[in-house]
């Protein structure tokens, strides 16, 4: 192997500080429903978890002395997620040390914090309510709403729309269209009024992060636009080849035959070769915020 893609030598390991939860496996139609904004996010803490930054902290909070004072919602969360998630091997007094500390959402944006190594962070893709709504019989299209058929329903909330109709905003437009006047009258003077709103409201994707006043976890995410990663499975399979090189030490040709052997991959020893590159550049955009990562697949 040649180019830019370092050759794996076996033997060359790294042990985590910590064992990192098993990925949770997903259904077809889990999978087709996947919200990708919160898949991402997903693998933001996948990244970090393999990354010396987290092992730093990790360390260094198992390491303090004195007594902790773990939350009681958060003691209780960590029991569910034992029980039903993830079970790691250590003391329940480390644990607890762990489940007290805040450095891991105020350093890195994690908004479980360690309760991550307990699989906190697998609902942003097992949980179907972070899917995206589905539309509803109601909606003409991804942005228009059918009032008149809402009420037809007895389902259209008059006291939230008269309100937004007596507020000046961007957001939504309240029309009413006469049709008997040419659809390409009222389109013409529809496109500028759109164009101009849309302008108003482009949305800006903002870096992960924790607010300090509120506590409020906030992540990437767009309405209109996807994420750079969209195959989940493509890149579980990469964070597999990653870790097989990292904490087995295997070669290239050995991790692309366990990982791609049966798949249509070309040559598989290249193949995770890219694979362990890519995640190594998605763990070193997670340690510096420099979120949603870009140029992954170079």
């Amino acid at each position: 192997m040649t180019g830019k893609y370092p050759k794996a030598i076996a033997g060359d390991m790294i042990k985590y500080p910590y064992d990192i939860p098993p990925a949770p496996k997903l259904d077809s139609k889990t999978l087709k429903n996947l919200d990708l904004w919160n898949a991402l996010e997903f693998f933001r803490v996948e990244a970090l978890l393999r990354s010396p930054s987290v092992w730093t902290l990790y360390q260094r909070t198992i390491r303090r002395k004195g007594k902790v004072v773990c939350p009681v919602e958060r003691e209780e969360r960590w029991q569910v997620l034992s029980s039903q998630v993830y079970k790691q091997n250590m003391p329940a007094s480390t644990a607890r040390r762990l489940l007290a500390d805040e450095t891991l959402r105020s350093h890195l944006f994690i908004d479980d914090g360690w309760l991550v190594l307990w699989g906190a962070h697998h609902r942003y893709v097992t949980d179907p309510s972070l899917n995206p709504p589905q539309p509803s019989p109601f909606d003409i299209s991804e942005g228009v709403l059918d009032l008149s058929a809402l009420e037809q329903e007895s389902k259209l909330d008059w006291g939230t729309l008269r309100t937004n109709l007596q507020t000046k905003q961007n957001l939504n437009l309240y029309l009413k269209i006469n049709c008997s006047v040419a659809p390409e009258a009222n389109l013409q003077v529809l496109r500028s009024l759109l164009q101009n709103k849309h302008k108003v409201l482009t949305i800006k994707i903002g870096k992960p992060n924790i607010d300090p006043s509120t506590g409020i976890h906030t992540f990437p995410f767009h309405p209109r636009k996807n994420p750079p990663i969209k195959d989940y499975l493509a890149w579980w399979n990469y964070f597999q080849c990653y870790d097989l090189q990292h904490c087995k030490g295997l070669t290239y040709e050995a991790i692309g035959s366990r990982v791609y052997g049966n798949d249509e991959v070309g040559d598989t020893a290249l193949h995770a070769q890219k694979a362990v590159y890519r995640v190594t550049r998605l763990i070193a955009a997670a340690e510096v915020n420099t979120w949603p990562p870009n140029n992954l697949s170079s």
